[in-house]
């Protein structure tokens, strides 16, 4: 079970979350850590310490945000993840706040994401993002959100522009996690589902060649093997037919045989 100590709230301002270590630059009331984010490494944590991390409404504030990112996920443990909300560029909070330096759409986080990332040594498995709106604002939002996520690149470059999204939600963890699980995972889907098909068809034929052997009569011609059922013949004699060099068998009645469909072919006795 986790406690306070395994969770941490970055820049938590006047918000102060129960159950994190609330950190902020400011020595506000409920701050457990004053400490400025932007000094990394950072100091006051060690390695693979957390299993979350928040930075909620943070990044736009910090010059080198992509070192805090970075730092973020050196303090993480293993499969912990980071939830990082963000002003999506749309919104006039990204502007009205003379401190926002930084700009984000729904794509930015990608770049820290498996093989999209190269500018540093570290990397993020994204585990989910969202474009986030003012619902409250207005009502037709509702219905905007979902077009937005369904189609980001659509919205992000077309007038839908105009309803601006108040903020990027993305949750992030370590890749090489994420990736063993996704292997993992694999693995066991294949296996559960491959093997019984497998077992299901070396029965089925099985269960075939032995009724075969049982109840059939196996012919060869031409290199083709065809199993004809048993059938109920009359006389002695057994009607075998050519037709386009595949044998059939045709029951015969009174040890002559029949007419064959009045297509002109030549019928042989065996």
């Amino acid at each position: 079970m986790s406690n306070k100590g395994d969770k941490l709230n970055v820049g938590c301002g006047i918000k102060p979350y129960k159950g994190y270590i609330n950190l902020d630059l400011v020595n506000l009331p409920g701050v457990d850590i004053v400490y400025d984010i932007a000094k990394t490494p950072w100091k006051p944590f060690k390695k693979h310490q957390f299993d979350e991390v928040l930075l909620f409404s943070i990044l736009e504030h910090i010059p080198n945000w992509m070192e805090v990112l970075g730092e973020t996920h050196r303090v993480l443990k293993p499969g912990g993840r980071a939830i990082i909300k963000v002003p999506h560029f749309t919104s006039a909070t990204s502007y009205k706040d003379p401190t926002h330096i930084n700009y984000f759409s729904y794509g930015t986080f990608d770049f820290f994401v498996g093989d999209k990332h190269y500018y540093t040594d570290w990397k993020f498995s994204e585990i989910r993002k969202r474009l986030r709106f003012g619902k409250k604002v207005a009502i037709w939002n509702y219905l905007v959100e979902i077009v937005a996520n369904k189609f980001p690149k659509v919205y992000e470059n077309t007038p839908l522009r105009i309803f601006p999204a108040q903020t990027v939600y993305v949750e992030l963890s370590e890749l090489y996690i994420f990736n063993v699980c996704l292997a993992v995972s694999f693995q066991l889907n294949f296996f559960a589902c491959f093997i019984p098909a497998l077992i299901s068809f070396v029965l089925k034929c099985l269960f075939v060649i032995s009724n075969s052997i049982d109840s059939c009569n196996c012919f060869v011609f031409l290199g083709v093997i065809r199993m004809a059922a048993s059938f109920t013949t009359s006389g002695k004699l057994e009607l075998f037919e050519v037709i386009t060099g595949h044998l059939q068998l045709i029951a015969s009645s009174g040890g002559s045989p029949n007419p064959s469909y009045s297509d002109g072919y030549t019928n042989i006795f065996a």
